[in-house]
């Protein structure tokens, strides 16, 4: 069931008789709930609803009606909104990478837009792509192209991530993640390792200089082809010792001034508001739409 289709149509059947334009709407699985505050056409204290049941074909299409009318009167416990269930699974996205953190934040901000994003099956089975972008966006476009080869006629977002120090001449950069591996350092916890070498090659930019920014292009395949990319910074102070328990990667040391914490010490819904990533994704989820929308038009 098409999105568009289904609240456009609860749209045209109640906007006449409702007290405004915009209907609160909830998703439950693969439902939606809508609900209508019904105004008193009578001017007689009273307050009313119709409940709405569509029967939907199997391509996805309204089918038929059925209405029943509800009402009580003013004050009574038993008034009862209108309520519209439509049939509509949520769209799926695949997202290739086996960053449990990572998926999380991309889940949470996805839910709310009735999209549920996966992992890639068995992605740890798969051969990583060496990256050899020289940014961001290149090394997501060439993820996604790969990957998506792997579950066809599917979308596959990837990303591509890192932190830039303006001190530093832009490092770590497009080798964040590997970058105490490319220094010759082992170990157990990279993210530990990559932060300490970080904290001792910043150690002499002044507190005035240690701009940076989190930088975050995820790109969107099908079948080998990218489809669209999207790019967004988050811009903060490096910090010169690591601060908070959440999240992974640079996030202890990335001080976001607009809420005088490090990323580090934001909760997941605090981060997704403010982070490069949650505004690289949004930024893909409203284009998500958009393309449902028109699909759902034709």
């Amino acid at each position: 069931m098409h999105d568009f289709e289904a609240i456009t149509f609860v749209q045209d059947l109640f906007s006449p008789r409702t007290s405004g334009s915009n209907l609160p709407v909830e998703f439950h699985g693969d439902a939606i709930c809508l609900q209508a505050e019904m105004v008193d056409e009578f001017g007689e204290g009273e307050s009313f609803g119709t409940l709405f049941g569509l029967a939907i074909n199997d391509d996805g299409h309204i089918s038929s009606v059925a209405d029943g009318f509800l009402g009580a009167s003013a004050g009574s416990t038993e008034n009862t909104p209108g309520i519209l269930w439509l049939d509509i699974s949520p769209m799926r996205i695949f997202l290739a990478s086996s960053n449990p953190g990572k998926l999380a934040d991309f889940a949470a901000a996805a839910v709310a837009h009735n999209v549920e994003v996966l992992a890639l099956p068995a992605i740890k089975q798969i051969e990583a792509p060496e990256e050899t972008g020289d940014t961001f966006e290149e090394n997501a476009r060439l993820k996604a192209e790969f990957y998506s080869r792997h579950i066809p006629g599917e979308i596959l977002i990837a990303d591509d991530s890192g932190l830039v120090v303006d001190g530093l001449g832009g490092e770590p950069g497009v080798r964040s993640a590997r970058y105490a591996e490319d220094a010759g350092i082992v170990a157990a916890d990279p993210d530990e390792a990559n932060n300490q070498l970080l904290l001792k090659r910043a150690h002499s930019i002044p507190d005035r200089q240690r701009q940076c920014a989190f930088v975050c292009s995820i790109a969107v395949a099908r079948n080998g082809r990218t489809l669209k990319t999207f790019t967004a910074p988050a811009h903060g102070m490096l910090l010169r010792a690591t601060a908070g328990n959440n999240g992974f990667g640079y996030d202890p040391l990335f001080y976001f001034p607009d809420l005088g914490k490090s990323f580090a010490e934001l909760s997941r819904e605090e981060k997704l508001q403010v982070s490069h990533r949650g505004a690289a994704f949004r930024m893909f989820l409203k284009w998500l739409r958009t393309i449902r929308k028109e699909t759902a038009a034709t």
